[in-house]
């Protein structure tokens, strides 16, 4: 179903209030079998909507952003699309400009070594950074860490205990808040077109297999557009001072919000499997890994937390 037929709905049940079928249909010109139809069709996307002779209720409601009210708090152009295959293509298919990019949803949205981020409409913030850098691609080696820590450092900002899991996941009680996608495009000796893509949990979702958690239940409050502005400048923020920063100064600011130094983890790194104690990074974002043959440090890798016992 395209969006066009499917968005007008949630647009008006993006409040969380009951509103009756003739009133939906009264507002969009069509029929109740038609409503009902989207309705439907949110709820497969994994919306739960409520339906009685009453009319329809979206629990806990959607978070639209507007990109007006964005880019007049960012200086960033904000382009919003209510359905996109992924946020990172349409960011990279417009470089070098710089820019941000959200999707209501997103149905191809990609997450690390080629893996589906399953988002669900008005309860996700799912978007795209894009800024060229004036450095080679060769000294890029810790930028997705630095614009983890500033995530973190943001959350946190704003009352969630969030962690980074290294490499680019962002937990609270070790579920899943949030994740990061870095994606570079240029030559190996000039300027690199960064695009950032970031997928966050904003109203409870459900992810099978995956522990997750939702910001407003760590904050207990609704997230709003001007979350998203500060969040955004956070972002491009980190993106734009990397080339200044000192290694040292990411390697502290890493253990500060990291959420697995000093814990027994297995690591795959899709030739190799290693279990061992993190013992953190090093200056250029890679892991350290105590094992029993000795320190190894790893460069990539999906990491898991070591059962005891």
């Amino acid at each position: 179903m395209k969006a066009a037929t499917w968005f007008p709905v949630l647009q008006l049940l993006a409040s969380g209030e009951l509103i009756s079928g003739a009133a939906l249909g009264a507002t969009l010109g069509l029929t109740r079998a038609a409503i009902w139809q989207r309705v439907t069709y949110l709820r497969a996307l994994g919306l739960p909507v409520d339906a009685d002779e009453s009319g329809y209720r979206l629990e806990g409601g959607a978070y639209i952003p507007l990109a007006s009210v964005l880019s007049a708090k960012t200086a960033l152009p904000v382009h919003i699309e209510p359905e996109l295959v992924s946020t990172n293509a349409q960011t990279m298919a417009k470089a070098p400009t710089t820019q941000c990019v959200l999707a209501i949803y997103q149905s191809g949205g990609r997450g690390r070594r080629g893996r589906t981020w399953t988002g669900v409409p008005g309860r996700s913030l799912m978007l795209s950074l894009g800024r060229t850098l004036a450095l080679p691609a060769m000294r890029l080696s810790g930028l997705s860490i630095a614009v983890g820590v500033a995530l973190c450092e943001f959350l946190r900002g704003l009352g969630a205990d969030a962690q980074l899991k290294w490499p680019n996941d962002v937990w609270v009680d070790q579920r899943k808040l949030a994740g990061l996608l870095m994606e570079l495009q240029g030559g190996v000796h000039d300027t690199v077109y960064v695009v950032l893509g970031l997928g966050l949990n904003i109203k409870p979702v459900s992810v099978p297999g995956v522990g997750t958690a939702s910001i407003e239940e760590v904050l207990g409050r609704a997230w709003g557009d001007d979350d998203t502005a500060g969040l955004l400048r956070a972002l491009d923020q980190s993106l734009q001072e990397f080339s200044e920063r000192e290694p040292e100064t990411l390697v502290e600011a890493f253990h500060r919000v990291s959420a697995l130094t000093g814990r027994s983890v297995v690591v795959n790194d899709g030739n190799h499997t290693r279990v061992g104690v993190m013992a953190g990074i090093d200056r250029d974002g890679a892991m350290l890994l105590m094992t029993d043959s000795g320190l190894v440090t790893l460069m990539a890798g999906d990491v898991s937390v070591r059962a005891i016992g």
